[in-house]
């Protein structure tokens, strides 16, 4: 706001246009009500544990001469007070007592929460011993030769793995694993988002994947069946937006294993055409002059049809060969990458197998004496 003072002395106050924008955000807010019951679930929690840590009964009407009370400058009404009272009483983080007044209590659950620090949403979700999983993790992936495929970029993968899962009860339980610039022939420990996502399923952090389509997971029939295996070896489930759950071997149903198969056998046929298109596309632009062997290298760029340093890139190049030759293991290189501020190109932190490949080769392909 912008508040001026008048020659007689008084003051004006009015609203800027940011400030306009902000009391839109606001009513919009106020009017959001899943925001609106984890806000008051939280608040309450918070004004419990301060107000009767020890577990002792107290009269949660109190609650509401509190601050915590008001959302985005609007009174909790008292209906989504018991809202959110039944809410933290399934999760038995407090426990109703039938009095008059009525009253309620923090349990040990409770104070638990508090002392987490996390919101009651996230305590809740959290697995418990002994309890079945029943979350899933996302997985997407474009590859290096077509970074968005038939319109099925990163973006819209997500999306659709979201949407999926929102619309048949699935819970996402933590961000969607993403290799970018892999392809989907390489087996599952070269693609290091993938190998994540398995290991999350191995040690039994999330009950299966979901995917956009089951290209996603592989291009090439044997990697495919390799990594549905895996999965179903460690109890999981795999899940695509376009067809669902994608079953186990039946041996009752042998069908089912043939037309997935099926399936897997059409995604490397098509796979090895595009391959086929692209090889004969950069034989007639090396006639031509050009370069033409796909996306340089990590601290190469193509200008004009050349190839020439990328100077930032060179030096985080250069720091990595050092690191490797004062005996550095991938890892450690990733992570010293990381502090020191080098960005790796294609995602947002580096992986092992991304610094294996930058290392493997002196010099690109296109630059290397030619042997006669």
């Amino acid at each position: 706001m912008n508040i001026a003072r008048s020659m007689g002395g008084a003051t004006d106050v009015h609203l800027t246009d940011e400030g306009r924008v902000a009391v839109h955000q606001l009513k919009n807010l106020q009017k959001d009500r899943a925001a609106r019951l984890r806000h008051t679930m939280d608040a309450f929690l918070r004004w419990l544990f301060a107000a009767a840590g020890d577990q002792a009964p107290i009269n949660p009407a109190l609650y509401l001469t509190t601050p915590g009370s008001f959302f985005a400058g609007a009174e909790i009404s008292g209906s989504e007070l018991h809202q959110a009272f039944a809410h933290l009483a399934q999760h038995d983080i407090i426990e109703i007592f039938d009095t008059e007044p009525g009253s309620v209590a923090i349990t040990a659950e409770g104070v638990s929460c508090a002392l987490s620090g996390a919101s009651v949403q996230d305590h809740t979700n959290q697995p418990r011993p002994g309890d079945s999983i029943t979350f899933n993790i996302g997985y997407i992936r474009v590859s290096t030769d077509r970074q968005v495929e038939d319109g099925f970029g990163l973006a819209v993968q997500e999306k659709t793995v979201r949407t999926w899962c929102r619309q048949h009860g699935h819970t996402l339980g933590r961000a969607v694993y993403r290799d970018e610039g892999y392809s989907g022939t390489l087996p599952a420990p070269e693609r290091p988002a993938l190998a994540d996502a398995l290991s999350e399923v191995e040690d039994g952090q999330a009950a299966g994947i979901v995917v956009g389509r089951l290209d996603r997971l592989a291009r090439r029939l044997v990697t495919q069946e390799a990594i549905l295996a895996q999965v179903w070896k460690n109890n999981g489930r795999v899940f695509t937006a376009d067809q669902g759950e994608i079953l186990q071997d039946d041996p009752e149903d042998p069908m089912r294993t043939a037309l997935r198969q099926m399936m897997g056998v059409f995604s490397e046929l098509e796979h090895s055409m595009i391959v086929a298109r692209l090889r004969a596309g950069r034989t007639e632009k090396a006639v031509q002059g050009g370069y033409a062997y796909g996306a340089p290298p990590y601290g190469w760029q193509a200008v004009a049809g050349e190839l020439v340093e990328q100077p930032v890139e060179q030096v985080g190049l250069a720091r990595a060969r050092e690191l490797r030759a004062a005996g550095a293991s991938l890892r450690e290189i990733c992570r010293r990458l990381e502090a020191e501020r080098f960005p790796p190109r294609r995602s947002d932190r580096w992986h092992p197998e991304a610094v294996r490949r930058m290392l493997q080769h002196e010099t690109p392909y296109t630059l290397r004496p030619r042997t006669t």
